[in-house]
């Protein structure tokens, strides 16, 4: 059962804790080797499976923080270990496949993916908190701050880069997600660079 509900798109996000009276090493390496996210043997602790649910809601609460807060993006850095962060990890490669074209979007995303629209949204929605359209965006303003912290580019040439059409719209967005201006961003980067 754990296997099935691993194995199909719109069950997999769900955290799945087997509870048997298995205790043999090898039940509880094939228990994890279908997808199990914990295993508990009876007779058992209510508190050690409450820190084990504590445990699983906040490794989903850091891979989530890992979109927020980290601007490096590079989808070898994520370690692929079930169905969700492979999507994941495919979803970004993506993005980053047709950052300039701008007129890259959610369509052609789950097409490429081969997920419904519905699928994808409720996927990337549980692992990282963001709506598809969001996420695209989000992956396209962290590409431009790495580009600024790596590069002398105008902000100009950095929007066509990541496939923005309007400067005062990626001005905008950046500014919303960095707290400062593409340009004001460079220059506070460029002395980091310098030290």
């Amino acid at each position: 059962m754990c296997r099935k509900l691993k194995s199909d798109i719109n069950t997999s996000p769900i955290p799945i804790i087997i509870l048997t009276a298995r205790t043999s090493l090898m039940q509880q390496i094939d228990g994890y080797g279908v997808g199990a996210d914990a295993y508990a043997t009876k007779p058992f602790s209510t508190k050690l499976l409450l820190a084990r649910i504590t445990n699983l809601i906040i490794s989903r609460e850091k891979l989530r923080n890992l979109f927020k807060e980290n601007v490096n993006l590079s989808p070898k850095e994520i370690t692929v270990t079930t169905l969700d962060e492979k999507i994941l990890t495919k979803t970004i490669e993506t993005i980053e496949k047709h950052m300039a074209d701008s007129e890259f979007g959610v369509e052609k995303l789950c097409e490429e993916i081969g997920m419904s629209r519905s699928q994808l949204y409720r996927k990337i929605k549980a692992l990282t908190s963001y709506s598809i359209n969001d996420f695209i965006r989000l992956i396209r303003l962290k590409r431009a701050a790495q580009i600024l912290n790596q590069e002398k580019s105008s902000a100009s040439m950095v929007m066509r880069e990541v496939g923005f059409e309007n400067l005062s719209y990626f001005s905008r967005a950046f500014k919303e997600q960095f707290g400062v201006s593409p340009k004001q961003y460079a220059i506070e980067h460029a002395d980091d660079m310098l030290d």
